[in-house]
């Protein structure tokens, strides 16, 4: 190649370099201007958190494939132990009221997992999960019963079921074909199903107290209950591998942005999940901001949102947040 040739490429190449240095130089700038809040302009923030509400249209595609395994595996004897020692597990729930190391919780506990495994191992992974869609069934039904109980009752759900639970040592109504005003059967119908659910939903918000369910469908409740189930065989095999990609989704989002109770190191567990699993274009950075931003803590919150700009230096809803915090860092909590 000749002198001038290659003059020539080396001057293109050194054009080229410039041209990238210069288009990266914009776009830190343009991101660094979101760090700064700009004068005279009133901007109004968007801590809104409605992520965690289910999409019935994404999740259908999973109920409708469910209907078909059902129908591929009725329930045979073999199953029948199991949900026998699932019942027997959620009322030794209830009367063990949260204590893992309670005796009789303890015993129930290890026969309900025992009979999982030796149903996974001697019918197998599709049979297994295909019990599980009954036993879905039976759990939404029961939980679904009390709630329409006590919003008939006018009453809040966790006291409606108080009153009509027996004490520990009392007589238990066995679970049997249901009358309109029998509600001690549909309480000992739903303690055998899924013993403290109900309570502890309530808690998370997953179920309001006049009995409404987080987004007024069952999709988080079918969720949560085959949660509940895979984690029967969780030496076995993680849960990640036994819930659909959807159902992932609409768990991981819910723990993320919607549980009340979740700790904030397990929500940033939780989200990096999340992204890197399911939805690589999910807004982690700006959610975490957020939940930061509604608990009054302005600096944290900050370094999200400037996170969020740098992972997305487009995102207008973060730059307006991190333009009113840094305006306003040292106010109060902003309440939900």
């Amino acid at each position: 190649m000749s002198d001038e040739k290659l003059g020539d490429a080396a001057r293109e190449l050194a054009r080229s370099r410039v041209g990238a240095a210069f288009a990266g130089l914009i776009l830190l700038v343009s991101v660094a201007s979101a760090f700064t809040p700009r004068p005279g302009v009133v901007v109004k923030p968007d801590f809104d958190l409605d992520g965690w509400r289910p999409d019935p249209e994404r999740l259908s595609r999973v109920w409708a494939a469910d209907e078909e395994a059902a129908q591929t595996h009725p329930i045979d004897a073999d199953g029948r132990k199991v949900l026998d020692a699932i019942a027997g597990l959620g009322v030794a729930e209830v009367g063990a009221n949260g204590n893992i190391a309670d005796p009789d919780y303890a015993a129930a506990t290890e026969k309900a997992l025992a009979a999982a495994t030796s149903y996974w191992f001697d019918h197998g992974k599709e049979a297994y999960l295909a019990l599980g869609i009954h036993y879905r069934r039976v759990f939404e039904s029961a939980v679904l019963d009390i709630l329409a109980r006590a919003q008939n009752a006018n009453t809040p759900v966790r006291p409606w079921l108080d009153a009509r639970t027996p004490k520990r040592g009392a007589a238990v109504v066995a679970p049997a074909p249901l009358s309109p005003g029998d509600d001690a059967g549909a309480v000992a119908r739903y303690r055998a199903a899924a013993g403290n659910f109900i309570e502890n939903a309530v808690g998370w918000g997953l179920i309001l107290e006049d009995g409404r369910l987080a987004g007024d469908t069952p999709d988080l409740l079918r969720v949560h209950a085959r949660l509940r189930w895979v984690m029967l065989v969780s030496e076995i095999t993680d849960y990640t591998f036994l819930l659909d990609r959807e159902e992932l989704r609409a768990l991981w989002r819910w723990r993320l942005e919607g549980d009340r109770n979740l700790a904030m190191e397990q929500r940033v567990r939780v989200a990096g999940w999340l992204k890197q699993q399911i939805e690589p274009d999910y807004p982690v950075y700006r959610v975490l901001g957020s939940l930061h931003a509604r608990r009054g803590q302005s600096d944290k919150a900050i370094g999200y949102f400037r996170e969020a700009l740098l992972d997305e230096p487009f995102d207008e809803v973060a730059r307006k947040n991190l333009e009113y915090l840094l305006r306003y860092r040292d106010g109060a909590a902003i309440e939900p």
